[in-house]
């Protein structure tokens, strides 16, 4: 079975946090990949007493610059 385990990979679910104009969270979410519409950012947990209240500085994960980087054009 840990055999089976190891070729079925599931994809790594992750934390997000809305966050209004102010900074207030207004919403958590748990998803394999980021949220499309504005004002999702990826926290490192989650935690029900976040809602209605500013974020710790150290709950949100900081992007990767690769990951915000466009990738380069292939050429024809």
């Amino acid at each position: 079975m840990s055999l089976w385990s190891l070729l079925n990979l599931a994809p790594r679910m992750r934390c997000y946090a809305l966050l209004d104009n102010r900074g207030i969270c207004r919403a958590l979410r748990q998803a394999s990949s980021a949220p499309e519409q504005n004002g999702w950012v990826e926290v490192s947990a989650m935690h029900l007493g976040w809602i209605g209240q500013q974020l710790p500085l150290e709950a949100v994960m900081q992007a990767s610059p690769s990951a915000r980087r466009p990738l380069p054009a292939l050429a024809a």
